[in-house]
Parts: C-alpha cells; structure tokens; sequence
C-alpha cells in the first residue's frame, strides 16, 4: 500500500513533490534494510514507518502527509492536525493537507477551521496535477459547515450547488427542508443531530 502510494504520488504529484517523496521512500528502504527480521514486522505497521519517516526526515512534505493520515485513521485527530500544519509553510501543493486537516477538523467539531480550509481547498486544487475535488462533496460540505455555524442562508445556497441525481443529492434535499421549515417554524422537534452528517471522500483520487 505504502509502495504503490509513492509511485502514484511521483506519477501524478507536481514537481516539488516528486522531488520531496524520494527522500522518504529511501528512507523507507534504509529503515527495513538495516533491521532484523522482527523489527522489519514492526515497522511494517504504516504508523510506526511513517513516524520514524518523519523523525529522520522531518522536512518532508509526504512523510508528514502520511504520518498525518495514519493518525486520522486511528482517531487521533489533533496529532494528525499538527502533522498537516508542519506541511503548511512547506513549498508544495496544499490540496491533500488541506483535504485531510479538514476532515480531522469536521471530527473534531472545529467547523470554523473546517470550514477555512474547505475554503482554500478549491483554489489550491485547480493548481494541483491529477487531483480533483468532487464539487457535490464540497457545496454539500459547505452546506453543512454553514448550518453547524448557524448560517441558513448561505448553506441552503451551497445545498442547491449539490446535483440532486448524485450521492450528496438526498442529504443535500434533506438539510435544505429542515432549514427552510426552521425558518418558518423555530421550535421544531428535528434536532440536526438526526440530520446527514458531513462528506467525508472530498477528494476521490486519495482513497484509492
């Protein structure tokens, strides 16, 4: 999984972050070469790799990366966050920070910053090679970071971006008849925690 993952990475990605997986697939290949049979078991465990990846080289953008994704995986949401952060300033392509923070955000209940860098999202993805954001996945997102944040207006504008015919359609049609009946009735009995939940595969391509 971790092989095929740089390969894509170095066919598709844009020239800095070719440059930047090749230090950390090496250092991938020196860590497995230098250990005994039963370390090698260990660090074939991607959080673990990708930890130790980080630690020796910790200017590297897809190491980072994918330590970060390990520990949205399992949970830890905050680590994951400071993992992505650490990308911030370096000179790649932000879109998979940006995509993966987000949903470490949306976990977290922290919609404002979910809902920035969903903003942000879009424009680094047009300068972004072989990545496309999955434009109902966002205007639902949108959607849904608004109505969390107690704007009714522009989320039903972003629920009415979402194309009815696609997955997001009927959470979208959903959301938008509660918040229209809200604006008409305040004290209705339908708390939004029985509502669809956000989007998760923002960005297809990086879930395989």
């Amino acid at each position: 999984m971790i092989g095929a993952g740089i390969l894509e990475l170095l066919d598709t990605g844009t020239t800095p972050i070719r440059y930047a997986v090749i230090p950390a697939s090496l250092v991938i290949v020196i860590l497995l070469a230098s250990k005994t049979d039963s370390q090698v078991q260990i660090w074939r465990n991607e959080l673990t790799l990708w930890q130790q990846s980080v630690i020796s080289h910790p200017d590297n953008p897809i190491a980072r990366n994918h330590f970060g994704v390990s520990l949205l995986v399992v949970g830890d949401y905050e680590n994951a966050i400071s993992q992505f952060n650490a990308i911030e300033s370096m000179p790649v392509n932000l879109t998979m920070m940006l995509s993966w923070r987000s949903l470490s955000y949306l976990h977290l209940a922290r919609y404002r910053e979910a809902l920035s860098d969903h903003e942000k999202i879009a424009g680094a993805a047009r300068e972004a090679s072989g990545l496309v954001v999955d434009e109902d996945c966002y205007q639902y997102n949108l959607g849904w970071l608004n109505a969390q944040l107690q704007n009714p207006a522009e989320s039903v504008a972003h629920f009415q971006r979402v194309d009815l015919a696609s997955t997001y359609g009927p959470n979208a049609r959903v959301w938008i008849d509660y918040l229209e009946r809200t604006q008409h009735d305040p004290d209705t009995d339908i708390s939004k925690n029985e509502l669809p939940g956000f989007c998760s595969i923002l960005i297809p391509e990086l879930w395989g």
